[in-house]
């Protein structure tokens, strides 16, 4: 404390503590050389993305498989954008972790709000999306990766630039 023309004042220094984090980009997802088989490449004022659509469901349909992926943190995640327009039920999607010892788990975007919310009707345009997993202690790697759309009825998901980020 100091005093500064007969008042007391006190300077407050506020810190905010967080965890040093480093993310390191795996992958970067090319549609036009993964997503053919499931959608339609398109591009869009200089964005490529992968159109996924459904007449009527319920539909799962793969749209990425990354085959041992290099990652060295137990947290990482696939992240990227995506809009959908016309979207029966509540949709969404899932990364599926396939482990070595045959172990399978998934990650699904079923939340009501932030990057993992469901997709439900149209979006007014493009938002962030993220499918985090962590492995804990396991000290296992992922065998492989499966990004799914899940469409319970009809409906049109565009999905654009998408990453696989290790979280160390």
């Amino acid at each position: 404390m100091r005093r500064v023309m007969g008042r007391t004042t006190m300077a407050l220094l506020l810190v905010t503590l967080s965890p040093l984090r480093a993310e390191v980009v795996v992958a970067t997802v090319d549609w036009s050389l993964t997503g053919g088989a499931a959608g339609t490449v398109l591009d869009e004022e200089g964005r490529t993305f992968l159109r996924v659509e459904a007449a009527e469901g319920p539909r799962v349909l793969e749209v990425l498989v990354l085959d041992g992926p290099s990652l060295r943190g137990p947290r990482y995640a696939l992240r990227g954008e995506l809009r959908h327009r016309e979207v029966e039920g509540a949709a969404y999607l899932e990364m599926w972790t396939v482990l070595a010892d045959g172990g399978r788990y998934f990650t699904r975007t079923l939340a009501e709000m932030g990057p993992m919310r469901s997709l439900r009707g149209s979006s007014a345009g493009w938002r962030a999306v993220e499918l985090p997993f962590d492995l804990g202690e396991s000290g296992q790697t992922p065998e492989r990766l499966v990004l799914n759309v899940v469409l319970p009825g009809g409906g049109t998901v565009d999905l654009a630039d998408f990453e696989l980020v290790d979280d160390l």
